[in-house]
């Protein structure tokens, strides 16, 4: 089972994400632009665990505090790729809560034996791999963050599969405020 833990957004906050993911769309050239029912706050991403390991996972899940916090958009970001295809993210301000919670997590996670990705975390979300923006985009402002924010009061450990030729990721426990 290929897993993460992460916080799903309501769908206020993706309706202000898919106005700028649109707006970016505009000035690709090419690229894949993340589904928007798959956008989401990665804390933790395991890969691959065996579904034997699935119930000591949630308890170790279960053990971790949640506090609500709110989500806010702080900027545009692009990781540079092979031939100017970028990785483009939206990032999201760190707040203390936020960070905390990803530290319970991974935290518990180390205790538990479960392995995942060591990156630090770095809060934001991925709105399209391999883009390519038009020429007469290149160097000239990105779209304008809107003021949104998002209560986060919970987390889940998502499962992503294949279905019908395309990558969904489906919910398999949640940890509530």
């Amino acid at each position: 089972m290929r897993l993460f833990v992460a916080i799903e957004f309501d769908d206020s906050f993706r309706k202000t994400l898919v106005d700028l993911s649109q707006k970016m769309e505009e000035r690709a050239e090419s690229g894949r632009f993340t589904p928007a029912d798959n956008w989401h706050l990665t804390l933790a991403f395991l890969g691959e665990v065996a579904p034997s390991r699935l119930l000591d996972l949630e308890k170790t899940l279960d053990a971790c505090p949640v506090s609500a916090f709110p989500i806010r958009l702080t900027r545009i970001g692009r990781f540079p790729g092979r031939e100017g295809k970028d990785l483009v993210w939206v990032g999201v301000e760190a707040n203390p809560e936020m960070m905390r919670l990803a530290d319970a997590i991974r935290g518990g996670l180390r205790r538990g034996g479960f392995a995942f990705d060591p990156k630090p975390f770095v809060p934001h979300l991925t709105i399209g791999r391999e883009i390519r923006m038009k020429q007469e985009w290149m160097g000239r402002p990105d779209p304008q963050i809107p003021q949104a924010e998002f209560l986060a009061d919970r987390f889940f450990l998502m499962e992503s599969i294949r279905e019908a030729g395309r990558i969904v990721y489906r919910p398999l426990f949640v940890k509530k405020a």
